[in-house]
């Protein structure tokens, strides 16, 4: 063989490598896709297995300075968001065990901390990241040690048009809402927010801060309403939970970065595992919160999203699961998240 027939089949090969490469990672992609529904299915599953248990979907729990405790049972007294309080039905039991039984406070801290760094296989979608820690951001925890890496979450439930906090209409943040005469007696024997009725007039989502919607809320429809879909995550923190210099005008330019993913996945209410869809403002597509593909938005935290090119991947209220296009009208997609707005999406 010369060297001229040589070049020529090395170049046949190239391009026939250039061919197939692009249908091996669609195939991959498929696959992935495929193990991100079944997630989510898992995922619709468990939250009706608690709701059959408890009596209503899980709780949001309390903010992100809390991490859930496992002595505190569910509901509206568990600082835990709803991945805690739904792990045991997702047939991972065992993230509830650290800190169950310790009653001094250092210790549970210290136990707490060791459960915000306990990965579960389920929370995570391939085409984003696997299952494992990652650096993290929470510091001023009240019930739990510092954090540098955490545990963390691709999905995240549906908290309606608007997140609704401690009775007002404000994004949740790292502080107590029992500060003052609401913990007078020392955490955990706190007061919690019960105001029901301002929940069921202003909240319209099905995971909210202390509360979860029971099934009979949902009157749109358990096959009509989101119960959880992908989160929208910056692709340049996949991995990471702040950049160096060199990096800092591709920052969402916040307090700090990437401030929806970056501490666990069982921290109480907050951006990291709970995502709106705010309606358009005056018939405008302006101000609405609409699923974006991961990629720079100094505001899209907030959002559902996701790596998958067509679109992302939800489950619904009765545990089916199915796609979304990123070009979904807005209204659609408000319908879907509400409960109880009386449309139903096309």
């Amino acid at each position: 063989m010369t060297l001229v027939e040589l070049l020529v089949v090395v170049a046949i090969i190239g391009v026939l490598a250039a061919l197939l490469l692009p249908a091996v990672q669609a195939a991959r992609e498929a696959a992935r896709n495929t193990h991100c529904k079944n997630n989510l299915r898992q995922i619709g599953l468990a939250a009706l297995g608690f709701e059959a248990t408890h009596g209503a979907l899980p709780a949001g729990g309390w903010n992100a300075a809390w991490m859930g405790d496992p002595n505190e049972g569910t509901g509206g007294r568990q600082p835990g968001g709803w991945i805690f309080q739904a792990a045991p039905h997702l047939e991972q039991a065992h993230a509830s065990l650290p800190g169950l039984g310790v009653t001094d406070l250092f210790g549970l801290r210290d136990a707490l901390a060791e459960l915000a760094a306990t990965p579960l296989p389920t929370m995570n979608c391939p085409s984003r990241r696997t299952a494992r820690v990652y650096p993290a951001y929470d510091h001023d925890g009240f019930n739990f040690s510092p954090l540098g890496h955490a545990a963390k979450t691709d999905y995240a439930a549906n908290g309606g048009e608007r997140m609704r906090v401690g009775g007002r209409s404000v994004g949740p943040w790292l502080r107590s809402p029992f500060a003052g005469s609401r913990c007078s007696a020392g955490y955990p024997n706190c007061r919690w927010v019960s105001d029901d009725d301002w929940l069921s007039r202003r909240w319209n989502g099905v995971v909210g801060d202390h509360t979860g919607a029971r099934l009979a809320q949902v009157t749109d429809g358990s096959a009509h309403t989101l119960f959880a879909g992908e989160k929208w995550v910056y692709d340049l923190y996949y991995d990471r939970v702040t950049v160096d210099s060199e990096h800092d005008n591709r920052t969402n330019r916040t307090p700090h970065d990437n401030p929806g993913d970056n501490g666990s996945m069982y921290a109480g209410f907050d951006y990291d595992n709970i995502r709106i869809a705010r309606p358009p403002r005056r018939d405008t597509d302006y101000d609405t919160r609409n699923p974006q593909s991961d990629k720079k938005g100094a505001h899209y935290q907030d959002r559902f999203g996701g790596p998958h090119p067509a679109g992302l991947n939800t489950v619904r209220c009765d545990a089916s699961v199915h796609g979304v296009g990123w070009d979904i009208a807005s209204g659609a997609w408000t319908n879907l998240a509400a409960r109880n707005d009386g449309l139903i999406e096309p």
